[in-house]
């Protein structure tokens, strides 16, 4: 099955109101296509439902759903930026109740190529054990390769550096360092070595990870 017809399927299997989202989702995209040299922050509105869409001159292009409540016009924002040659960054999974089910719905985005960046303030416990076990999990699933800081920019060196010791204390120093120079590459806009997402359920609650094991 050829793109056009993979993405002619897909448009046809959204709901009506899904169908509306993502009409709005494509001209957005297609105007911000235009902009994509010159860094900015694209903000959508879908009814209710925000996405926010941060460009900055790399081939990655961060996703925050955060706000959102259905996957079905984030899965086709994903798509489409994927067509037009971007990496998509979903930031903060651990923190998308949209995601945060038993079924596993991030595996099925990672599958596709969706990367998983966790918060630094997450891996540490700012936000409580369940968040912190979550984004372990998504780590050592290698549904998110890479850690960002939603840190007030002075404190997002800290905030990094602190909780690549606490993947360094749960994971090992070899997978801390993995998951650094990911970080390194996609500030550099280089390729990154995506592993073969887990279907593990990254709710459950662990006593060790590990990314080698």
């Amino acid at each position: 099955m050829d793109n056009v017809t993979e993405h002619r399927n897909n448009r046809n299997k959204l709901s009506n109101r899904e169908k509306k989202a993502y009409g709005v989702f494509e001209n957005r995209l297609e105007s911000t296509h235009q902009m994509a040299e010159k860094p900015l922050v694209q903000v959508l509105y879908i009814e209710e439902e925000r996405c926010e869409l941060r460009f900055d001159h790399t081939r990655y292009v961060y996703v925050d759903i955060r706000a959102m409540q259905t996957l079905g016009a984030a899965r086709q924002v994903l798509y489409q930026l994927q067509m037009a040659g971007y990496y998509p960054i979903i930031m903060y999974p651990e923190q998308c109740d949209v995601l945060l089910s038993n079924n596993s719905p991030f595996y099925r985005i990672a599958r596709r190529g969706g990367i998983g960046m966790v918060d630094a303030a997450s891996v540490t416990g700012a936000y409580g054990k369940r968040t912190r076990d979550i984004a372990l999990n998504l780590l050592q699933g290698s549904l998110s390769p890479l850690i960002g800081s939603s840190a007030e920019e002075a404190f997002q060196e800290d905030s990094l550096k602190n909780a690549y010791m606490e993947i360094e204390k749960w994971m090992g120093t070899q997978n801390a360092d993995m998951i650094r120079e990911n970080r390194r590459r996609v500030e550099n806009d280089e390729y990154i070595q995506l592993d073969q997402p887990s279907r593990s359920n990254y709710m459950k609650r662990r006593s060790s990870w590990s990314l080698l094991s």
